[in-house]
C-alpha cells in the first residue's frame, strides 16, 4: 500500500535525506551548534568521506600536530595517543581550553613565527592536520616534522590548490576527499596526503560500515563474515 502511495524514488529522496542529515550527525551538529556525529562524540570538521577514511585507519599509537583547533582537536584525543593542537584566536583558545584533554599540549601562538613553527617537541608526527592560517608556511612546516608513513590532512583544499600542490611535490600521494560535512549546506574538499611506500596502517576489520549504511549492507556484511561458502565465486 505505502509503496502504490509513495512512488520509489521518491522514498529512496526520503531515505537519502535521513540517512545524510541524521545518521551522520548533521541535524545534531546544528542543534549543539558543534561538530558531533549521530551518537554526540566530537567529530572534525571536515567532509564526511574524509572522515570515514580516517575513521578506518589505526592511529592508536599515532601523534598528531593539529594548526587549528576546534571539535577536531576532540576528536584526535580520542583516537590517537597523543595530541599538539596551536590555535592562533585568544578566545577561541580560551573557550576551548577546558574542554581539552590534559595530555594534550594546547599552544596559544598569536604571531605567525610562532604558530607555524611550535615548539611541539623533536619527536616527529604521524598525522599533520592543516586547518587554520597560514597554511602554505604550515604546509613547509608540516613536511619536515612528518614521520616516515605520517599522513597530513589539508581541509579546504580546493580553496587552496597551491598548499596541495607544495605538498604533492614532495612525492606524497593526494587524495581528495569531495562531499557535504557537518553544519554547511554545500560541499568541499579535504584532502589526504600519504606516502605510497609506506601507507597508513588500517584496523583489521576496515573498511567500516559508513554512517547510513542500509540494514541490507549490516547483514550482507555479518553473512559474508560468518557463511561466506554462501557467496561462491562472488568472494
Amino acid at each position: 500500500m505505502a509503496s502504490r502511495l509513495v512512488p520509489q524514488w521518491l522514498g529512496r529522496c526520503i531515505l537519502i535525506t535521513k540517512r545524510l542529515l541524521l545518521d551522520t550527525g548533521y541535524v545534531r551538529s546544528g542543534r549543539a551548534d558543534r561538530i558531533v556525529d549521530a551518537e554526540g562524540r566530537p567529530l572534525p570538521w571536515y567532509t564526511f568521506p574524509a572522515i570515514g577514511y580516517l575513521s578506518s585507519l589505526d592511529l592508536s599509537s599515532a601523534r598528531v600536530l593539529e594548526f587549528g583547533s576546534g571539535s577536531s582537536t576532540l576528536y584526535w584525543e580520542r583516537r590517537t595517543r597523543a595530541v599538539v593542537a596551536v590555535e592562533h584566536d585568544e578566545e577561541w583558545y580560551q573557550a576551548l581550553r577546558s574542554s581539552v584533554d590534559e595530555r594534550t599540549t594546547y599552544l596559544l601562538a598569536t604571531d605567525e613565527e610562532s604558530y607555524v613553527s611550535p615548539r611541539a617537541g623533536s619527536d616527529p608526527f604521524d598525522v599533520i592536520v592543516i586547518d587554520g592560517i597560514h597554511r602554505q608556511r604550515c604546509a613547509q612546516t608540516a613536511v619536515k616534522v612528518r614521520a616516515p608513513g605520517g599522513i597530513i590532512v589539508l581541509d579546504n583544499s580546493d580553496w587552496a590548490p597551491a598548499v596541495a600542490r607544495s605538498i604533492r611535490s614532495t612525492g606524497l600521494i593526494q587524495i581528495d576527499f569531495p562531499g557535504f560535512g557537518a553544519l554547511l549546506s554545500h560541499t568541499w574538499v579535504t584532502s589526504i596526503f600519504i606516502d605510497g611506500s609506506r601507507p597508513p596502517p588500517v584496523l583489521p576489520d576496515a573498511p567500516l560500515l559508513p554512517p547510513g549504511a542500509s540494514k541490507f549492507s549490516h547483514s550482507m556484511r555479518h553473512l559474508v563474515a560468518t557463511k561466506p561458502e554462501t557467496f561462491g565465486s562472488w568472494l
